[in-house]
This record gives C-alpha cells, structure tokens and sequence, in this order.
C-alpha cells in the first residue's frame, strides 16, 4: 500500500469511532428526551457541593452519568456517555469558576477504550487550567463510581 493510501485508511477507521461515539451520544440524548431511561438523582457523599445525575435503559445500565461538583467559586460538570455494552464512549466537562472563566472539554473513545478525538476551548477572566486532561473525570465503571459515592457513613 502506499502511505496515502494508509493514511486515508487511517482517517477513514478514525472517523468510523468518533462517528461511533457520536452515535452513542444521540441515542442517550434521544432517550432521555423522550423519558426512554430511567432518570435518578442521587446525592455526592464525598462533597457537599457535588450530586449525580444518572439515566439508565431498560436492562438497569447506566448510560448517561452526569457528575456535578465544585466550591463556592467554581463549579464542574463531568457528563460522560456509555454505549449499550457499558463502555464509556464520550466524556464532555463544563467549568466555570469566578469572575468569569469558563472550560468546555470534549473527548471520544472508541470501543476499546482508547482515546480518539479530543476539543477544548476557554476564555473569560479567571483560571482556565481545568480539563486538560480526562483523567480527574473519567468514570469507567460507572456502577462502582455511583455505589462508593452514595454510600454515606
């Protein structure tokens, strides 16, 4: 093969996980729209600025876990996407943090796990370090996550 030809492949197989990923997204959207999930909201034992937000389908697995948290001058929104085998395909964090800085982050996974795209933009006056990374956000298991915060002591 010739490296164009490679190339090409590779952008092709590329575009095939973020089409994938995006795929996912509509269909967890689309579900909850039309009330297809199941919505719970649950408290964050771990902080007393943080709650959970979370849909789940038919057969009880979570599809849409949205983690809110933050202080009384920033706040974080992590909501991540899973796809009917329970595997994270999309991760998207919002912050905003005072006067005025605000960080929206954006990642897609492909099936594997493996991270394939990534977005990030910010501005405003204020710190902007958050979210360069998706390791402080990224739930895998979204079950273990949401049973060891909501276990309250």
């Amino acid at each position: 093969m010739l490296w164009h030809e490679l190339t090409l492949l590779a952008t092709l197989c590329l575009g095939s996980g973020v089409d994938e990923a995006r795929a996912v997204f509509n269909e967890v959207e689309a579900a909850v729209t039309s009330r297809a999930f199941s919505i719970e909201t649950l408290p964050d034992c771990a902080d007393e600025f943080a709650e959970l937000e979370v849909a789940r389908d038919a057969t009880g697995r979570v599809r849409r876990l949205l983690h809110s948290f933050g202080s009384e001058d920033s706040s974080q929104r992590a909501t991540s996407y899973y796809d009917a085998g329970g595997r994270l395909r999309f991760l998207f964090v919002k912050v905003g943090a005072v006067p005025s800085a605000w960080v929206e982050a954006r990642w897609w996974f492909d099936r594997r796990g493996k991270r394939i795209k990534r977005a990030r933009r910010s501005g405003g006056e204020g710190p902007t370090y958050y979210a360069h990374q998706p390791e402080p956000y990224l739930v895998s298991d979204p079950a273990a996550f949401i049973a060891a915060r909501t276990t309250c002591r």
